[in-house]
């Protein structure tokens, strides 16, 4: 890891998915996010896709640093990664998760877990930590705190590992 600052963007911390189901909420991992955001008040905190009306039973006492919007348009998501300077997807079970390569070309340092495609998306250029809420809290920590980060850069290494030459072989290759 190296020392770098990012000072475009803020110390927010974000998370993206279509929540609209209790399932879903803890297979994403969104009780985990809830539980990082209370031990780190000092940060902001950020859902976006969560349906508040319908999982309002899993919602009650939310720290004060943390925000839920609905789905919301892309451009708007767009703006929210490009705010934020950390991505979290903290699922437990996970196969290739969209949101974070997304977020990562918009150069947000990912916080994964280490469950299925997530660790290979990540690679170097991210940290990956067992589903532990002190892990997730020491490596949030370390990120912004100490302003260390990863020595590869998020987007380059999403245009590197997921380059559209190669999909579409991937895709003729199946075919």
């Amino acid at each position: 890891m190296l020392r770098r600052r990012l000072s475009k963007k803020e110390n927010l911390i974000v998370t993206v998915g279509l929540i609209e189901k209790e399932q879903t909420f803890y297979i994403k991992g969104i009780d985990t996010f809830i539980e990082v955001a209370r031990l780190l008040p000092q940060y902001k905190f950020l859902i976006i896709g969560l349906n508040s009306e319908k999982l309002a039973h899993l919602l009650n006492n939310l720290p004060d640093n943390l925000t839920i919007k609905e789905k919301i348009p892309h451009p708007e998501l767009v703006a929210y990664y490009q705010k934020a300077k950390i991505y979290c997807q903290l699922s437990r079970s996970e196969s290739f998760g969209m949101a974070l390569a997304e977020a990562m070309y918009f150069g947000c340092i990912p916080v994964v877990t280490n469950v299925g495609g997530l660790p290979e998306i990540v690679s170097s250029s991210g940290v990956i930590v067992k589903r532990n809420i002190e892990n997730i809290v020491n490596a949030i920590h370390d990120l912004l705190i100490l302003s260390i980060v990863p020595k590869c850069n998020s987007k380059h290494q999403i245009l590197s590992d997921f380059k559209l030459e190669y999909r579409k072989k991937s895709i003729y290759d199946i075919i």
